[in-house]
């Protein structure tokens, strides 16, 4: 999946209140330019706001340094002031843009996913037919993509080290449909997009004190269904539950009823 080539920044940025009282912080003028350079690697990312190495692999204060070029003290005074004023948010080790969708180019990275997708299915699509056309007696063989013919592909999209595989694209519009039924279950609205990254996280598996724990479709359903009977019971008021991407993080282990897997 090729990374996004440019993200909204307004012309009146310098004269929003946060703005200029982070510039009078200590290393202030510093923590913008960091400011900027994570909107930078988030559209990079291309994945609803949120920021790392690797999908498996997400930045620690030392590389996000190495990175960015300062020093690691710098940006762990940065993170924590961009927190404070809800910028960024983070969960576990997971960093992202605090409203990404809200004034990002949503928009332009959705249409670069599905083209992505249909790069892939349409490359798929040409290799099987010029297979079958070599072999026209063998049809119903399935068609593997060694790693010679996949050179083509592998060209053609971006291979940056913060998108996810060619194959995960094509479970893209499944796991959305899970997870829409998931979310559909859960009535304050709030924080759909990042919720659904840690969704695809959890399906993968989430480094939780040291160890990989995966959870299934399932095990999520059951989570947030608990979540809601419970605080319906407890606090019927909605201002008070949790936004649905903060259930969805760590929080969501505290409402299992079936046991999770880990990886050794």
């Amino acid at each position: 999946m090729a990374d996004v080539k440019w993200v909204k920044i307004t012309t009146d940025m310098f004269d929003n209140r946060k703005i200029k009282h982070i510039r009078k912080l200590p290393e202030g003028n510093n923590i913008i330019l960091i400011w900027v350079m994570l909107l930078s690697l988030a559209g990079k990312c291309n994945a609803s706001g949120m920021i790392f190495l690797t999908e498996n692999i997400p930045y620690t204060e030392k590389m996000l340094g190495d990175e960015l070029g300062f020093e690691e003290s710098v940006i762990k005074v940065a993170l924590a002031a961009l927190e404070s004023f809800g910028m960024i948010c983070r969960d576990g080790d997971q960093l992202f843009i605090s409203n990404w969708e809200e004034y990002q180019n949503v928009d332009g990275m959705d249409k670069i996913r599905e083209q992505t997708r249909k790069r892939v299915a349409n490359y798929r699509s040409r290799k099987k037919q010029e297979l079958l056309q070599e072999n026209p007696t063998d049809c119903d063989s399935n068609v593997t993509v060694t790693h010679d013919n996949a050179i083509d592909i592998e060209e053609d999209i971006d291979n940056n080290i913060c998108s996810s595989t060619s194959e995960e694209h094509v479970q893209t519009d499944t796991r959305k449909e899970d997870f829409e039924k998931i979310y559909a279950i859960y009535p304050k609205k709030r924080g759909k997009s990042r919720a659904y990254q840690l969704y695809c996280q959890w399906l993968k598996g989430r480094m939780i004190n040291g160890e990989r724990v995966k959870l299934t479709n399932r095990q999520m359903y059951i989570g947030v269904r608990n979540y809601v009977r419970q605080q319906e019971q407890e606090q019927p008021d909605q201002q008070y539950w949790k936004n649905f991407d903060t259930l969805m993080g760590q929080s969501l282990l505290d409402y299992l009823e079936e046991e999770r897997q880990t990886d050794e």
